[in-house]
């Protein structure tokens, strides 16, 4: 996360020329890294809806798509809001650690005061209508526009790393 408030202010406005949305100090999502498959007994819980082993890694990445926050030890069917509520993230911002600027989600998540996901129903008049005339839809489309540099984070790290992509060779240990 921003190591001080001068990084955290650029943070923010770097975050709200992506399309507005302000406030904004980190994206947040989970992404699926196929691993080798563990022997014992925890081998199923690996084992995904696709048959592979994977686990699901949280991450937070800031508008330049960086990662400022990882956690990698989570089995494949673990919720996305699960990771979050386990997460230290999560304590530092309910205790006030980092006091100010709000995570971007998707729908994976709850929304809370310093975790903003997209409106679920907007209101959707009846054609014809203008974007700009429905704050709803206007705030889902920004949401989700600034959100994309997760999605755009995870992208250009599973490219640089193929591993992270195909599948990870080394024991269950060295993964966690």
């Amino acid at each position: 996360m921003p190591a001080n408030s001068q990084e955290k202010c650029t943070n923010m406005q770097k975050f709200h020329e992506i399309a507005g949305y302000p406030g904004v100090i980190g994206t947040i999502d989970c992404t699926h890294v196929t691993i080798q498959s563990p022997d014992g007994d925890n081998t199923e819980l690996y084992r995904n809806r696709k048959h592979f082993i994977s686990i699901n890694v949280q991450a937070v990445c800031n508008a330049t798509l960086l990662f400022t926050y990882v956690v990698a030890r989570w089995p494949w069917f673990t919720h996305d809001s699960t990771i979050f509520n386990s997460s230290n993230l999560k304590a530092q911002f309910e205790m006030r650690v980092i006091p100010e600027g709000v995570l971007l989600g998707d729908s994976g998540y709850a929304c809370r005061p310093y975790l903003q996901t997209p409106l679920l129903n907007p209101v959707i008049p009846p054609p014809p209508f203008s974007n700009q005339h429905f704050p709803e839809i206007r705030c889902n489309v920004a949401l989700i526009k600034t959100h994309n540099t997760m999605e755009r984070a995870f992208g250009v790290v599973k490219r640089h790393f193929p591993c992270l992509s195909m599948k990870l060779r080394v024991k269950l240990v060295k993964v966690l």
